[in-house]
C-alpha cells in the first residue's frame, strides 16, 4: 500500500543516485521537476466521479454538436452520409472515403463499449485532477465500428494501483457526469446488462 506522502523504491533503472523518485520511480531531472506525492489511498480506487472538474472543454464549431449531445444525455458522433464511417475525432472530410461530397452528419451511437486499452495516471500536474490521482484513463472502443475510440475516464468500478481488474474487452456502457449548466463529459463504466 502507497499513501500520501510516501514513495516507492526506485527500480533497477536508477542509473543516477541524486535522482528523485516519484510515485512510478519517475525522476525530476527526467520531468523537469520533482514529483508530487500521492494525495489520496491505493487501497480502493473506484472513482465516483472525476468531478469538480476545473478544466472544462470548449466547445469549437465543429465538435459542438458532441458536447450539445452530451448536454442531452445522447452521445453523437460524425457518421459520413456516403460511406458509413464514423469519424471520430470529427473532421471536415471523411477520413475513410475521403470524397469532399459526401455529407458528415451528427448520429446518436448506443454508448455499448469495451476497454481498449488503459493506463494509470500518477501525473499531479494536470490542474484540476490532483485530487484524483491515481485514476485510469481509458481507451474505449465503440460497438458499432471497429477501431472507433474514445478517450475517456471509467466510473464506478475497482481496479488496483497498476490497473488491475481493467481488463482489454471489459463491457462498458456511457454515462454522462454534469461539470456545469452547460458541459456534460461522457465516462464510462461496467456495463449493467
Amino acid at each position: 500500500m502507497t499513501s500520501q506522502g510516501s514513495e516507492p523504491p526506485v527500480g533497477p533503472l536508477d542509473t543516477h543516485s541524486d535522482a528523485t523518485a516519484g510515485p512510478l520511480g519517475t525522476h525530476s531531472n527526467v520531468l523537469g521537476g520533482a514529483a508530487a506525492p500521492l494525495v489520496r489511498s491505493l487501497d480502493n480506487l473506484t472513482h465516483e466521479t472525476m468531478g469538480p472538474y476545473n478544466i472544462v472543454p470548449v466547445a469549437s464549431p465543429l465538435t459542438q454538436p458532441y458536447w450539445d449531445g452530451a448536454k442531452e444525455g445522447k452521445l453523437v458522433l460524425q457518421r459520413c452520409q456516403g460511406c458509413g464511417y464514423y469519424n471520430h475525432p470529427p473532421n471536415y472530410i471523411c477520413i475513410n472515403c475521403k470524397n469532399r461530397d459526401h455529407e458528415l452528419a451528427w448520429e446518436e451511437v448506443s454508448g455499448r463499449a469495451t476497454l481498449y486499452t488503459h493506463y494509470i495516471c500518477y501525473d499531479t500536474s494536470v490542474s484540476g485532477f490532483e485530487e484524483k490521482v491515481p485514476y485510469a484513463v481509458c481507451i474505449v472502443e465503440l460497438e458499432e465500428q471497429t477501431g472507433l475510440l474514445l478517450m475517456s475516464n471509467i466510473l464506478n468500478f475497482e481496479y488496483g494501483e497498476l490497473g488491475e481488474g481493467l481488463t482489454m474487452g471489459l463491457p462498458l456502457e456511457v454515462v454522462f457526469e454534469q461539470v456545469n449548466d452547460d458541459v456534460w463529459i461522457p465516462q464510462f463504466q461496467p456495463r449493467s446488462s
